[in-house]
């Protein structure tokens, strides 16, 4: 019973998808400052590759502003996962991002519905009885490493900032990604900073433990929408949330305790029922000045 509970929950994760596919949509909103613009450019990587890599995609100012801003616009894009990495730089940043699940891909449902653990194995540093979602982290090499190979010397040559985000799905790979760049020790630890939007849980508790053994993460932001059922996914039984959490929660915005490594009871994991899927299709549209946003990701 509770494997169909887990499998119609991630079924509206990807309701959002649906939307996108059958009315060619993004929910995006206009340029903002921040996290939410770079949630816009997470749900942005739902469209259409050759929309992304012409740049005919959102509201009329947000394509302006890409125009007017991308120095390199590249998607990696896997086939045999149907896995997508969007990477740009503008003037002023470094911007990587994982797109989400699709709703009409198998490749990503049965990797999703991969919930058994590997351990996870740093190039860098051992990390002892840290386990990771098998799934996502088969997903997450897919793109990762034929975009490391070609441009981790440019992150590294570059004195920019490196802003790695993503939704839902998109949001766990993040995560992967903000770690390894992390452990190279390689790159100055205040240029990066990792923004995810209704990501499921990525590994145990042990590897939230390594996540955060050292001083090299510093910047790494956690949102979670209300009653976003996502990021209750998987199981909290083999599976911790990595710290920072910030909780939109109706109209408050709550920065979540770091104290233990458990994940903090006060917020959205008090939520044992959260099963409102529009609050994971739906990042920052309660507030009144972002209603109606929704853009046609094609512009003719």
């Amino acid at each position: 019973m509770f494997f169909f509970k887990y499998l119609f929950i991630l079924f509206l994760n990807n309701i959002h998808s649906i939307f996108i596919q059958n009315h060619n949509t993004c929910g995006i909103y206009n340029i903002q400052p921040n996290y939410i613009q770079y949630y816009e450019y997470s749900m942005i990587s739902y469209c259409n590759q050759n929309n992304i890599l012409e740049l005919n995609l959102g509201s009329t100012s947000t394509q302006n502003y890409l125009k007017q801003n991308i120095l390199i616009n590249h998607i990696f894009y896997n086939n045999s996962t149907n896995n997508l990495l969007w990477f740009f730089e503008t003037k002023s940043h470094l911007h990587i991002i994982y797109r989400g699940t699709e709703f009409n891909s198998f490749d990503n449902w049965q990797k999703n519905l991969q919930i058994k653990q590997e351990p996870y194995n740093s190039i860098t540093m051992n990390c002892h009885n840290c386990y990771i979602h098998n799934g996502f982290n088969e997903m997450y090499s897919s793109v990762s490493t034929p975009f490391l190979n070609i441009f981790y010397p440019y992150l590294l040559n570059s004195n920019k900032n490196i802003i790695i985000s993503g939704h839902s799905l998109g949001g766990a790979l993040s995560t992967l990604l903000y770690l390894e760049l992390s452990l190279y020790q390689q790159i100055n630890p205040n240029r990066m900073f990792l923004y995810t939007y209704g990501s499921p849980r990525v590994g145990n508790i042990d590897f939230v433990s390594f996540f955060y053994q050292n001083s090299l993460i510093k910047n790494s932001f956690r949102y979670v929408n209300n009653k976003d059922p996502i990021p209750h996914l998987p199981p909290a039984i083999k599976y911790t949330h990595i710290h920072n959490e910030i909780w939109l929660l109706e109209d408050k915005i709550i920065s979540c305790s770091n104290k233990t490594l458990e994940e903090d009871i006060n917020c959205s994991y008090s939520l044992y029922k959260a099963l409102n899927i529009y609050d994971h299709m739906n990042y920052f549209d309660k507030k009144k000045e972002y209603n109606n946003m929704y853009e046609i990701c094609l512009i003719d």
